[in-house]
């Protein structure tokens, strides 16, 4: 799949493999929070947040020579990013397709945040959802938490973990200065929620087994930061598939990015740039594959268009982008 017809005084950069694993996506069950009212949605950022980059670090040694049709980003001809127009919510704007070697019994994931979009509007990254044992889960980081168990306030910035089919309380373990939540508005479901201050700057957000007996396991999610403080963010208890075996995480997952609320057009979602490696028991995913998806598939309503997802091999990172003035620069397809 082609750049377009742009002529370039610079080295290119390596191609995609537009080579894909045929790993699938599974159809990842989306968060709901409560809808703001669209036309309070803006994109500006809260004045306390750093943005992070700028437009300049997208554009910098921008030697292309585009036609009429792109712009030029990071040396490539992009086709522009689309400026208004309505979608709704919530809408997963890219996928990437991980796989490990075998299941594991813990997943880390190096995550630099190049900028804070501010929580006006709601965003999520999951970084996997897949099976442990085969019940399905999710896990990432949201832009505005949203606590039901107080009346519909909203936290901000914080770290949520659910896993579905199931409503039993007994397996939630609440950490300090956390909350629960059990529901029924994505099928049912039991959950933790976390406020924890991220912000631009470096994390690892780990979900491990911990302590178990026949009836289960309990998996417990954590996120480091810079500085090695580790935040324990809660824990779920899964059952086992095989009584006297250990629940494991699936060895393949799907990450996403989402608007989940705050925002119905492209012009007020923001800019969210976040780089990121998946680990399994301590190895490196094998191979990662990108998607642009049409989802959730609304009649006449196209897939998000201001997406890009890529693959650095100097920082060992997938990049992913989306919101604000994000151009499709790279076609889906395998990563590494």
């Amino acid at each position: 799949m082609g750049l377009g017809a742009c002529s370039t005084s610079a080295a290119s950069p390596e191609p995609l493999n537009s080579e894909s694993d045929d790993l699938g996506a599974t159809d990842a069950s989306t968060t709901t929070t409560k809808k703001k009212d669209a036309s309070s949605a803006s994109s500006d950022l809260d004045a306390s947040v750093d943005s992070g980059f700028s437009l300049d670090e997208d554009k910098v040694a921008c030697t292309a020579t585009c036609d009429a049709t792109k712009v030029c980003v990071a040396a490539l001809c992009c086709p522009p990013p689309t400026a208004t127009g309505t979608f709704k919510v919530p809408t997963h704007t890219n996928y990437v397709f991980w796989k490990f070697a075998k299941r594991v019994a813990k997943l880390e994931f190096k995550v630099d945040m190049k900028n804070d979009p501010g929580s006006k509007v709601g965003l999520y990254f999951s970084p996997y959802n897949a099976e442990i044992d085969g019940i399905q889960f999710y896990f990432g980081i949201q832009t505005d938490l949203l606590n039901n168990n107080a009346g519909g306030k909203h936290e901000g910035h914080g770290i949520i973990f659910s896993q579905f089919g199931t409503l039993d309380k007994a397996s939630i373990n609440v950490a300090p200065g956390g909350f629960s939540e059990v529901g029924t508005h994505e099928g049912n479901f039991i959950g933790v929620r976390m406020p924890f201050a991220w912000t631009k700057g470096s994390y690892t957000i780990r979900f491990e087994r911990g302590a178990g007996d026949d009836t289960g396991d309990w998996f417990e999610a954590h996120v480091v930061d810079a500085s090695n403080k580790d935040t324990f963010a809660g824990a779920l208890k899964f059952a086992r598939k095989v009584k006297g075996v250990p629940a494991t995480f699936e060895e393949q997952g799907t990450a996403f990015t989402e608007v989940y609320s705050g925002a119905t057009d492209y012009a007020n979602v923001p800019k969210w740039h976040i780089d990121t490696m998946a680990y399994g028991d301590g190895q490196k995913a094998t191979t990662a594959t990108s998607s642009y998806p049409n989802y959730p598939a609304y009649p006449g309503i196209p897939s998000f268009p201001n997406t890009d997802v890529t693959y650095s091999a100097a920082s060992d990172r997938v990049e992913l982008r989306f919101g604000g003035d994000t151009a499709k620069c790279h076609p889906e397809g395998k990563l590494f």
